[in-house]
């Protein structure tokens, strides 16, 4: 029955297109973290790249 389940999720184009955002979010959320990049937030106060960190 979870066997079921899994492959029915995995052929569903609803999923599929979470999936797509969620990569993109992540990309994005990891793009803060490379070199060179992060000269653009350089002047955003502490904390301001990570969205948990900002929370707590």
């Amino acid at each position: 029955m979870t066997r079921h389940d899994l492959f029915r999720a995995l052929r569903n184009k609803n999923f599929a297109l979470a999936c797509v955002f969620g990569l993109i979010a992540l990309a994005h959320g990891l793009a803060d973290y490379e070199p060179g990049i992060s000269l653009r937030v350089a002047h955003l106060p502490p904390f301001y790249i990570n969205a948990y960190d900002a929370f707590i």
